[in-house]
């Protein structure tokens, strides 16, 4: 789950340059569809909330379950609201994710590594 997060931080000026030459009547499927929104909420359970409510109940931080509300509240806003690529163009919440993410499952590796093994 962490390498996604790296290859998408090392990808991003690309993404962001193709996001920038797209519009959105170039994309085939219909972006504005409840089926869009649950898979990209799903995506974002397998990819990110698993990993922090995992962290939650190793750890026992409440603070760790606090941070996967306001993520999960941001990524349901980004889902829901960010859907058109004029839209995507603009968000930055991927980019913050990706580096939360990045930052988070480091740290809790290296505090897994040392207290638990």
């Amino acid at each position: 789950m962490g390498y996604m997060n790296i290859s998408y931080l090392k990808d991003y000026t690309s993404i962001r340059d193709g996001l920038r030459d797209m519009s959105s009547k170039e994309v085939e499927f219909n972006t504005e569809s409840l089926f869009l929104v649950l898979f990209t909420l799903s995506f974002w359970f397998v990819r990110s909330w698993l990993i922090y409510f995992l962290a939650y109940h190793l750890t026992g931080y409440e603070t760790i379950l606090v941070i996967a509300g306001l993520f999960i509240i941001l990524d349901g806003y980004h889902a829901i609201f960010n859907y058109r690529i004029e839209k995507l163009r603009k968000s930055n919440i991927p980019l913050i994710r990706s580096i939360s993410d990045t930052i988070f499952i480091s740290v809790f590796i290296v505090y897994y590594l040392i207290n638990f093994i």
